[in-house]
């Protein structure tokens, strides 16, 4: 998912491009350089322009930001004749909401954003 520095620095989860989470993540306004993005990855601390590029000359490296991608689950509830009834966020209402209705069942749905 493409970088966003506004979410990354409300504490959003980012990983490069390879996938290696980075923390810690901050901006330096008044740093000389063109690298003002500053954070940890691995134990080392590593620079991004504000675009989350690493090379400077703004080339693709794997080490360049994006946004990590966010797992939900939700619930579906399944009725007799297959097709989804409604669905909800945590299981104990999905289950409460077939214990009396035969014929359905519930289906837990994990998703990213």
């Amino acid at each position: 998912m493409k970088f966003d520095i506004e979410k990354a620095l409300k504490g959003a989860k980012v990983q490069t491009m390879d996938g290696r989470a980075v923390t810690d993540l901050a901006y330096l306004p008044s740093s000389d350089s063109r690298l003002k993005l500053v954070g940890v990855m691995g134990g080392s601390t590593l620079f991004w322009d504000v675009d989350g590029c690493f090379y400077q000359d703004k080339s693709l490296s794997m080490y360049d930001l994006e946004m990590a991608s966010e797992k939900h689950t939700c619930y579906l509830v399944i009725g007799g004749n297959g097709l989804v009834e409604t669905y909800f966020h945590d299981k104990a209402s999905a289950e409460r909401s077939v214990m009396f209705r035969g014929g359905l069942k519930v289906v837990e749905v994990t998703y990213e954003t």
